[in-house]
């Protein structure tokens, strides 16, 4: 075999040695990583003792969804303000529409859909029956003084 054929065999099995042996890159080595797409931007992976680290300088998405009217694809889905829609309009329209939790509450409406709203109206309900109760039976203990001064003073 020819000097030149072993010493390049012998550069290939001193290169691919680390791999072979479990490591998953050459130490020094540098990939990129994350996505460049909208306003997010790549970062960079590099190997240390035949591992790869994570992701330095890497910019996520700044949204689960694009914010709307500003220009940008901010959940980096390469898609520039989808699914806006004008909030004083759709969060206002008694309707259960767009993404909305309930009718015009949840989702990406700012109003907050109430969990259990029956539940919360009777609790007010029974608070509002229990202050009347309180007015009433305060009013009759006063009523029964005026009287009972009344009948000591004629006696």
């Amino acid at each position: 075999m020819d000097k030149s054929i072993s010493a390049f065999l012998v550069f290939l099995i001193l290169i691919m040695m680390p791999v072979v042996q479990g490591q998953q890159c050459v130490s020094g080595d540098t990939r990129p990583c994350g996505s460049d797409i909208g306003v997010c931007e790549t970062g960079l992976r590099t190997c240390k003792g035949g591992e790869w680290s994570d992701c330095i300088g890497e910019k996520k998405p700044t949204s689960n969804v694009d914010v709307c009217d500003n220009g940008l694809d901010d959940n980096c889905d390469g898609t520039i303000d989808e699914d806006c829609f004008d909030v004083n309009v759709t969060c206002y329209n008694n309707e259960h529409d767009l993404g909305e939790e309930g009718r015009d509450c949840g989702g990406k409406c700012p109003n907050k859909c109430l969990i259990f709203p029956w539940v919360e109206l009777m609790l007010v309900g029974i608070a509002v029956l229990f202050l009347g109760l309180g007015i009433y039976y305060m009013q009759r203990e006063k009523g029964k003084r005026v009287i009972m001064s009344e009948s000591i003073t004629k006696d």
